[in-house]
């Protein structure tokens, strides 16, 4: 990107640039592992023991107490869980090792910018701007880790926003090309998402001949990159998101006010 004078040049958001949330719990992980059975506590201590890297523990805080912890995993988990249930051990084991060393990573970002781990534990979380800085650094080391390794096979990942009510869902425009989705409400409360928001859906073909679905936050990386540099109001870096027409753009925002995405959560 180039300049023509001293004045800082914005992102032009002509893609979204939208990459999966840096962190998984170990219930995310699990549902990758089968989408279709409960996530019981025996499965939960076999994934943890059998499956994954190291992770990181979170002391969660709630009304100025102590809330409980959990335990957080560098993302490339999901695809190392996948990769296993697929019976690709190695390519799962190379994801794993790549996570592992994610995660060391983590813990010197987060150490070095006295950020909390559960500042980054979901989207909805309200957090400094200094934990925006360590989840844009580290979003964006789990990318040049992901873009090392085979992909996982099977997969389709498409990535987006949230745009607009439709009834009982919301319309999900991709990064591509390609028509928008309807998501149904219920399964975006569940994830504390809403209109506004960045979203990875993963279509993957299992062994029975059934594509299942995976929803998960994403990070707007342009759309972070202005927030961090700029501290630039995230309205206003949404509103030049791609539109097909001004009309698409007022109705986008008019959503957007009655709705509490990301970045305004993010605002407190």
């Amino acid at each position: 990107m180039t300049t023509t004078d001293a004045q800082p040049t914005r992102h032009n958001l002509h893609t979204y640039d939208v990459e999966p949330w840096p962190l998984a719990n170990l219930e995310q992980i699990l549902q990758a592992v089968d989408p279709v059975k409960p996530a019981t506590q025996q499965r939960l201590r076999t994934l943890k023991a059998k499956s994954l890297s190291a992770g990181l523990l979170a002391p969660l805080s709630g009304e100025g107490r102590l809330a409980g912890r959990i335990s957080l995993f560098c993302d490339l988990n999901i695809d190392a869980a996948v990769l296993r249930r697929q019976g690709n051990e190695e390519l799962a084991a190379d994801y794993r090792s790549a996570a592992s060393a994610l995660e060391d990573r983590l813990l010197k970002l987060l150490q070095e910018s006295h950020v909390q781990l559960d500042e980054l534990y979901e989207a909805s979380r309200p957090r400094s701007l200094d934990a925006w800085k360590v989840l844009r650094s580290f979003t964006r080391d789990c990318r040049q880790a992901r873009d090392q390794l085979q992909p996982v096979p099977n997969e389709r990942v498409i990535t987006g926003i949230l745009r607009e009510h439709r009834g009982d869902n919301v319309r999900f425009f991709p990064e591509s090309n390609g028509s928008f989705i309807d998501l149904p409400v219920e399964v975006l409360r569940r994830l504390n998402l809403s209109i506004g928001d960045p979203v990875v859906m993963v279509h993957e073909l299992i062994a029975s001949g059934v594509t299942v679905t995976r929803v998960r936050p994403g990070v707007c990386l342009p759309e972070l990159d202005e927030f961090v540099e700029h501290e630039e109001d995230r309205l206003d870096i949404q509103a030049r998101q791609p539109f097909a027409s001004p009309e698409d753009r007022r109705k986008f925002l008019e959503a957007v006010a009655d709705e509490t995405p990301l970045r305004k959560r993010a605002a407190g």
